[in-house]
């Protein structure tokens, strides 16, 4: 069984360390300016935070996940949290095929990935997509003037991991 318990640090920043190492977009890390750093062209990622602007950006929320089980011996609950990455796109085939170029590297891809966050590292296990495909999700809704009808995607799934 998988030793996936709560850990110091959010599985979310251990997804954003998998896109970053498969390519699929970079951090987003704040500037002097107050702005944020990377362009719609890099993919900035956030997490559990989805700024207006850039129009293309990958987002990681934490999600329910799911429990495992409880060891007997000690009580330690084992489980794998859930995560969702969603995809911003001013075009639906950009937005479609980044989603799905995530989806398949997250599937075949991972496996005993090493993930450092801050002084942590832990080995990510497998990444278990809990959907068949990515999931558009429609058009974003315009909510300030000059803000653009995007459109959205999402991959959902599970991370097992242990701290190392």
């Amino acid at each position: 069984m998988p030793e996936t318990a709560l850990t110091p640090d959010p599985p979310v920043l251990m997804i954003d360390s998998l896109l970053s190492t498969y390519s699929h977009g970079v951090t987003a890390t704040a500037n002097n300016s107050g702005g944020t750093t990377g362009t719609s062209a890099d993919w900035p990622i956030y997490t559990a935070n989805k700024p207006d602007f850039p129009d293309n950006i990958l987002t990681i929320f934490d999600t329910a996940g799911v429990k495992l089980g409880r060891y007997m011996k000690g009580g330690k609950t084992v489980g794998n949290p859930g995560f969702q990455i969603q995809i911003r796109s001013t075009s639906y085939s950009i937005g479609w095929q980044k989603a799905n170029k995530i989806f398949t590297s997250l599937s075949e891809d991972v496996a005993l990935d090493s993930v450092t966050i801050g002084s942590n590292t832990y080995t990510v296990n497998t990444i278990i997509l809990t959907n068949p495909q990515p999931l558009p999700l429609g058009k974003e809704i315009e909510g300030k003037p000059g803000t653009s009808k995007r459109y959205l995607f999402s991959v959902n799934g599970l991370i097992s991991y242990r701290p190392d």
